[in-house]
């Protein structure tokens, strides 16, 4: 459990790095749409740390209670649609400029 917990930690910080740092690079003149972009960039990677910091309470507290809880999966499938709302964003799915 523990060297999951630590390779998923590490996946998923770095998801969000990619969703909080590296989606949000700004040019000089942002449209309004990247602005909003940047915003859901922003709150898809707070969904991501906070899930991590989720499981991170649950081990620390109530896995001894249920430890055969489900709370582990709906966390990380949490996270993983926040990352995948955020990539679809990227990607020009979500509020792209019109050209």
């Amino acid at each position: 459990g523990y060297i999951h917990f630590i390779s998923a930690s590490i996946f998923f910080i770095t998801l969000a790095c990619f969703s909080m740092f590296l989606f949000t690079k700004k040019n000089p003149n942002p449209t309004k749409n990247k602005l909003a972009r940047n915003k859901i960039y922003m709150m898809c990677g707070l969904v991501i740390i906070a899930s991590l910091i989720a499981i991170l309470i649950f081990f620390m507290f109530f896995e001894i209670k249920y430890p055969r809880s489900c709370f582990v999966f709906w966390a990380e499938s949490i996270a993983l649609i926040a990352f995948g709302i955020s990539w679809l964003t990227k990607g020009g799915t979500l509020l792209s400029d019109k050209k």
